[in-house]
């Protein structure tokens, strides 16, 4: 049992030094808006932990997580829970044997963090003889026979879930390994007494669990076995969650109704209705097979999201220095303002509007760059002397400003020719062949740099999605935010976009494969805020230049451009709005589709019909947001229309 046991918490560890894993709760559960008195207490308890007495409050903290203690730091301040704790001590001092052992109080919360939460079975109280109780609902440890009522459950399950056979252990710990909240109401209880720690303060506790629960997180299934699980239904809000409920399976009452509830099933098509992954029930006929194959997803999961994660996450120094940013930008607008005011007087109101309207129509940017006067001709000739040595492989140095033009189309070098003259850029050119001549593996590869405009001319742009920086791993970065070459597997944010895409695009499904090209030839620009990255080190190019180049290109887009659409996912992204002329284009905003965060508003934002709407209305083609499901087939279609419209 031990040996099992420890293999559990070994993969689903209590604490994590870094606040990553918060990403999709709610804004308010945040680390950053935790008080800083309550955050300084739980790294002091953290640091004590050996120190402190058995069933103290501050003993209890320990036990949480912090996506938990953030939750319910508050209940531990209350009176009722010091009475609660005071009474614990007191029976513990005096010898009195609780049930379950004190480090497994918490034990329904050890192996899942708050966010990954999905499913609660809510029981009653501990079980009271020996060795039985382990902190979970229902379940027993390893090498202790199932109770009757868990005898009944697996019958059920033996019917509802095909495959589904009953085994010999009764340890549902690979349930709540899933987010199976299997919580009791009264969380200890003295042996060989039932209820009788029921009145000293656990259900308070309890009650306000579930409705912060219900408070905080969306879509969860609350399964409520019996009259006194019943009650607490009035806890619940049952328009964001699915209630189920039904007899006890208690030898007494399941035939009155528990066998043949399908509870299980109806589970797994509510979790799957609503973007979430459904429970492996069987799981617990071999959890060991289960946690091998369990611990490699989670692995490769937490690796690939480690890019995703800091998009939600930002330091708080950087916070500040944004603030400080934002400070000095709103005197310069306010300066600003006062000048506009004053000429604002002078100029008539017509006359300025149609200025503006006069000064877009010319801003415009055919199709073929027009090279009728004598500075776009300079920048035609330049741009060709680029291309002439780019041919030449010894002519040009990876990393070097001309090398960097030649990957540009003259419509796109016509854009931003000034970016690559200025100081910042040379300076950025300079580190990356630095960088290439000591060995450091960067990706993309050199030639995808700006892959993202490799497949439509500027003037073809209709969407910007904006992601972050490149993969950090092998062969998977392209130059395509978001996006993976053929042959890769799609990575967890991608798998998201593919499952709101199958809701909201009408015969949209999932394809094998991660790569958007189909997206980018039909003018969809799939930009990261950073181009390149070390590989390994997620944001190490952030602060070289890239994020100023991209920032005018965006800026540029804007303005040269009419009626583009702009998907900003996540707080990162949709700080660069302020950038985008809203007067001109549409701005979408969304959470992130990374699995910490796109339960909260990601699932179900119609980002991609939305923006066929949008262009639709303003005389503009539909992307085929199905293309990827038959690149090959859309393709040599597309390929042919081109040829048509060319001739």
């Amino acid at each position: 049992m031990s040996k099992k046991k420890s293999k559990i918490f070994d993969f689903f560890p209590r604490k994590r030094k870094t606040g990553n894993n918060v990403g999709n709760m709610d804004k308010r559960t945040r680390i950053n808006d935790l008080p800083p008195k309550s955050k300084k207490k739980y790294e002091e308890i953290c640091k004590n932990k050996k120190t402190l007495k058995l069933y103290s409050v501050d003993s209890f903290c320990s036990l949480l997580d912090l996506s938990w203690y953030k939750l319910l730091y508050k209940e531990f301040e209350k009176p009722y829970f010091k009475k609660l704790s005071e009474f614990l001590m007191n029976e513990h001092s005096n010898g009195t044997v609780i049930y379950p052992p004190f480090n497994l109080t918490f034990n329904f919360v050890n192996h899942s963090k708050l966010p990954e939460t999905k499913v609660i079975i809510l029981g009653q109280d501990p079980y009271i003889r020996e060795n039985q109780a382990h902190g979970l609902s229902f379940s027993v440890p390893n090498g202790i026979r199932p109770p009757p009522s868990l005898k009944n459950i697996y019958k059920e399950l033996s019917t509802d879930i095909k495959g589904f056979e009953s085994p010999q252990s009764g340890n549902l710990e690979t349930w709540s390994a899933q987010g199976v909240l299997l919580l009791n109401a009264s969380l200890t209880v003295k042996k060989g007494q039932s209820n009788s720690h029921k009145s000293k303060g656990w259900q308070k506790f309890t009650d306000q669990l579930i409705t912060l629960i219900s408070n905080k997180l969306n879509n969860c299934v609350f399964i409520l076995w019996g009259g006194f699980a019943q009650r607490k239904s009035k806890l619940i809000n049952s328009k964001k969650h699915l209630i189920l409920k039904g007899t006890h399976p208690s030898p007494l009452s399941a035939r009155n109704g528990f066998f043949g509830c399908k509870h299980f099933s109806k589970t797994n098509s509510y979790l799957e209705e609503h973007g979430k992954s459904k429970i492996d029930w069987k799981s617990i006929m071999n959890p060991e097979k289960w946690l091998k194959k369990h611990k490699s997803q989670k692995v490769v999961e937490e690796k690939e999201t480690e890019n995703e994660n800091e998009i939600e996450n930002v330091d708080e120094k950087e916070k500040e220095k944004e603030k400080e940013k934002e400070k000095e930008k709103e005197k310069e607008k306010k300066e600003k303002k006062k000048i506009k005011q004053k000429e604002k007087k002078k100029k008539k109101k017509e006359k300025k509007i149609e200025s503006k309207e006069t000064m877009d129509e010319e801003s415009k940017i055919d199709t073929e760059a027009d090279c009728s006067d004598t500075t776009n001709l300079t920048i035609k000739k330049k741009w060709e002397k680029i291309l002439k040595a780019s041919k030449n492989k010894k002519a040009l140095k990876l990393y070097s400003v001309e090398s960097f033009c030649s990957l540009l189309d003259l419509s796109w070098y016509k854009l931003l020719y000034k970016e690559f003259e200025k100081p910042y850029f040379k300076k950025l050119s300079e580190f990356l062949m630095n960088e290439h001549s000591n060995g450091t593996v960067i990706y993309p590869p050199f030639n995808l740099t700006f892959n993202f405009v490799n497949h439509s001319k500027l003037p073809e742009t209709k969407v910007i999605i904006l992601g972050q920086d490149p993969y950090i791993r092998e062969n998977q970065a392209h130059g395509l935010s978001f996006s993976v070459p053929n042959g890769i597997r799609p990575p967890p944010s991608l798998k998201n976009i593919y499952k709101e895409l199958s809701t909201d695009i009408k015969g949209f499904e999932s394809p094998q494969s991660g790569n958007l090209e189909t997206w980018s030839a039909q003018g969809v620009l799939l930009l990261n805020a950073s181009l390149t990255v070390k590989k390994g080190k997620s944001n190490s190019h952030k602060s070289k230049g890239w994020q100023k180049f991209t920032d005018q290109l965006i800026t540029l887009i804007s303005n040269k451009l009419n009626n583009c659409v702009f998907i900003l996912w996540g707080g990162f992204a949709q700080r660069k709005s302020k950038l985008i002329n809203s007067k001109k284009h549409l701005i979408l905003k969304g959470t992130h589709p990374s699995p910490l965060s796109a339960r909260n508003g990601f699932f179900g934002c119609k980002h991609f019909s939305k923006t066929n709407s949008y262009l639709e209305e303003h005389g503009k083609s539909k992307i085929d947001w199905k293309s990827i499901m038959n690149p090959e087939k859309w393709l040599k279609k597309h390929k042919s229309q081109k040829v048509v419209e060319e001739k």
